[in-house]
């Protein structure tokens, strides 16, 4: 048996199960709303429903600033002589070795790994 749900509802779903963190975090849900929209993308392009599993989610995609992001994987930054080439420094790191989302000028969605 499947059931079809629809973006609001899944992003209800992720919401419910905190799988980027709480819902009266307004960064929370507007990162969760982007997760949902990038794993529709996927969908579209692999060509292969997603099953929602919210805890698998849970335990792959993570919430962070880029200062956690560095000190998490212990990212050299000690060439970055601006803020923006250190947050650039961070997401080229990430991206050779993971799948980042960038929700906004602070924080990124990224895989575990």
């Amino acid at each position: 048996m499947k059931i079809t749900l629809s973006t609001n509802q899944v992003i209800d779903k992720l919401l419910d199960c905190e799988v980027l963190g709480q819902r009266s975090d307004a960064g929370v849900i507007g990162a969760t709303m982007l997760l949902v929209d990038w794993l529709e993308d996927l969908e579209e392009d692999t060509g292969t429903e997603t099953e929602l599993d919210p805890v698998a989610l849970r335990c792959q995609y993570s919430l962070y600033t880029h200062s956690e992001a560095e000190e998490t994987w212990c990212i050299d930054t000690s060439n970055a002589e601006t803020t923006e080439e250190l947050k650039e420094m961070i997401e080229a790191y990430l991206n050779e070795n993971t799948i980042v989302i960038p929700v906004d000028d602070n924080n990124l969605i990224v895989a575990e790994f």
